[in-house]
Protein backbone atom coordinates (compact mmCIF):
# COMPACT_ATOMS: atom_id res chain seq x y z
CA UNK A 1 0.00 0.00 0.00
CA UNK A 2 1.34 3.42 -1.05
CA UNK A 3 0.68 6.64 0.33
CA UNK A 4 2.25 10.03 -0.64
CA UNK A 5 1.71 12.35 2.56
CA UNK A 6 4.70 14.80 4.86
CA UNK A 7 6.33 11.90 7.07
CA UNK A 8 6.96 14.42 9.87
CA UNK A 9 3.39 15.46 9.83
CA UNK A 10 2.16 11.56 9.66
CA UNK A 11 4.50 10.83 12.27
CA UNK A 12 3.14 13.63 14.78
CA UNK A 13 -0.61 12.69 13.92
CA UNK A 14 0.32 9.30 14.98
CA UNK A 15 2.35 9.91 17.64
CA UNK A 16 -0.61 12.07 18.81
CA UNK A 17 -3.17 9.73 18.56
CA UNK A 18 -0.72 7.02 20.68
CA UNK A 19 0.13 9.85 23.52
CA UNK A 20 -3.74 10.60 23.63
CA UNK A 21 -4.24 6.86 24.02
CA UNK A 22 -1.54 6.52 26.91
CA UNK A 23 -2.98 9.37 28.57
CA UNK A 24 -6.48 8.14 28.81
CA UNK A 25 -5.68 4.68 29.32
CA UNK A 26 -5.80 3.27 32.85
CA UNK A 27 -2.60 1.32 34.35
CA UNK A 28 -2.78 -2.25 32.98
CA UNK A 29 -4.84 -1.09 29.96
CA UNK A 30 -4.84 -1.97 26.46
CA UNK A 31 -3.59 -0.05 23.43
CA UNK A 32 -4.09 -1.43 19.85
CA UNK A 33 -2.76 0.37 16.33
CA UNK A 34 -4.30 -1.37 13.06
CA UNK A 35 -3.72 -0.91 9.60
CA UNK A 36 -6.11 -2.30 6.97
CA UNK A 37 -7.35 -0.90 3.42
CA UNK A 38 -10.58 0.61 1.84
CA UNK A 39 -11.13 0.52 -2.01
CA UNK A 40 -9.37 4.23 -1.59
CA UNK A 41 -7.40 4.51 1.58
CA UNK A 42 -5.34 3.21 4.23
CA UNK A 43 -6.73 3.11 7.73
CA UNK A 44 -4.67 3.41 10.89
CA UNK A 45 -6.85 2.75 13.70
CA UNK A 46 -5.91 3.69 17.37
CA UNK A 47 -7.72 2.22 20.17
CA UNK A 48 -8.04 1.77 23.56
CA UNK A 49 -9.67 0.17 26.65
CA UNK A 50 -9.63 3.65 28.28
CA UNK A 51 -11.69 6.07 29.96
CA UNK A 52 -13.67 6.99 27.10
CA UNK A 53 -15.31 10.39 25.75
CA UNK A 54 -18.25 11.73 26.34
CA UNK A 55 -20.73 13.25 23.90
CA UNK A 56 -20.02 16.52 24.44
CA UNK A 57 -16.31 15.91 23.83
CA UNK A 58 -16.48 13.82 20.96
CA UNK A 59 -18.87 17.19 19.25
CA UNK A 60 -15.59 19.38 20.39
CA UNK A 61 -12.61 16.99 20.42
CA UNK A 62 -11.20 17.79 17.27
CA UNK A 63 -11.27 22.09 18.19
CA UNK A 64 -7.56 23.30 19.04
CA UNK A 65 -6.90 23.62 22.88
CA UNK A 66 -10.18 22.15 24.38
CA UNK A 67 -9.47 19.73 26.51
CA UNK A 68 -11.39 17.70 29.88
CA UNK A 69 -8.60 16.16 32.38
CA UNK A 70 -9.05 12.82 32.01
CA UNK A 71 -10.06 10.62 35.12
CA UNK A 72 -6.43 10.67 36.38
CA UNK A 73 -7.05 14.57 36.78
CA UNK A 74 -3.73 14.88 34.24
CA UNK A 75 -3.94 18.47 32.79
CA UNK A 76 -3.96 18.44 28.86
CA UNK A 77 -3.22 21.15 26.04
CA UNK A 78 -6.01 20.11 23.90
CA UNK A 79 -4.27 19.90 20.62
CA UNK A 80 -3.26 15.84 19.76
CA UNK A 81 -6.60 15.07 17.98
CA UNK A 82 -6.68 18.72 16.63
CA UNK A 83 -3.35 18.59 15.24
CA UNK A 84 -4.23 15.00 13.86
CA UNK A 85 -7.22 15.82 12.16
CA UNK A 86 -5.64 18.91 10.50
CA UNK A 87 -3.20 16.18 8.97
CA UNK A 88 -5.43 14.22 8.03
CA UNK A 89 -7.40 16.75 5.93
CA UNK A 90 -4.37 17.90 4.70
CA UNK A 91 -3.26 14.91 3.25
CA UNK A 92 -6.82 14.23 1.36
CA UNK A 93 -8.09 11.97 4.16
CA UNK A 94 -9.86 12.24 7.01
CA UNK A 95 -10.53 10.97 11.03
CA UNK A 96 -13.08 9.62 12.45
CA UNK A 97 -13.23 8.81 16.34
CA UNK A 98 -15.67 6.88 18.41
CA UNK A 99 -15.76 6.08 22.23
CA UNK A 100 -17.78 5.18 24.93
CA UNK A 101 -17.45 5.73 28.56
CA UNK A 102 -15.50 3.72 30.51
CA UNK A 103 -14.68 1.14 27.70
CA UNK A 104 -12.28 3.21 25.30
CA UNK A 105 -11.80 5.00 22.29
CA UNK A 106 -10.56 4.23 18.57
CA UNK A 107 -9.62 7.03 16.44
CA UNK A 108 -9.29 6.29 12.76
CA UNK A 109 -6.93 7.96 10.34
CA UNK A 110 -7.66 7.85 6.67
CA UNK A 111 -5.46 8.37 4.44
CA UNK A 112 -5.51 8.11 0.09
CA UNK A 113 -3.62 5.82 -1.76
CA UNK A 114 -1.64 6.26 -4.55
CA UNK A 115 -2.86 5.54 -7.49
CA UNK A 116 -0.93 2.65 -9.18
CA UNK A 117 0.16 5.10 -12.45
CA UNK A 118 1.92 7.21 -9.65
CA UNK A 119 4.08 4.45 -8.01
CA UNK A 120 7.46 4.48 -8.63
CA UNK A 121 8.90 0.96 -7.18
CA UNK A 122 12.17 1.75 -8.44
CA UNK A 123 14.62 2.30 -5.05
CA UNK A 124 17.62 3.77 -6.61
CA UNK A 125 15.25 6.38 -7.52
CA UNK A 126 15.19 8.02 -4.20
CA UNK A 127 14.11 11.72 -3.72
CA UNK A 128 16.23 13.36 -0.69
CA UNK A 129 14.66 16.42 0.57
CA UNK A 130 13.98 19.36 -1.02
CA UNK A 131 16.95 21.86 0.35
CA UNK A 132 14.53 24.85 1.74
CA UNK A 133 11.01 23.48 1.57
CA UNK A 134 9.03 22.85 4.85
CA UNK A 135 7.83 19.69 3.38
CA UNK A 136 9.12 16.78 1.50
CA UNK A 137 6.43 14.38 0.50
CA UNK A 138 7.48 10.30 0.81
CA UNK A 139 6.75 7.09 -0.45
CA UNK A 140 5.26 5.14 2.84
CA UNK A 141 5.11 1.77 2.25
CA UNK A 142 2.92 -0.54 4.22
CA UNK A 143 3.62 -4.57 3.83
CA UNK A 144 1.89 -7.80 5.05
CA UNK A 145 -1.42 -6.41 4.42
CA UNK A 146 -4.48 -8.10 1.95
Amino acid sequence: IFVEIDRERFYYALLNLLLNSAENTPEGGRIRVAVSKTKRFVKITVGDNGFGIDEEGLTHCFEPFYTKNNSAGRKKMGLGLTLAHYFAAESGGRMNISSEIGKGTAVSLLIPMMDSEKVNLSLSASSPDIPGEKYSPVYIVFSGLE
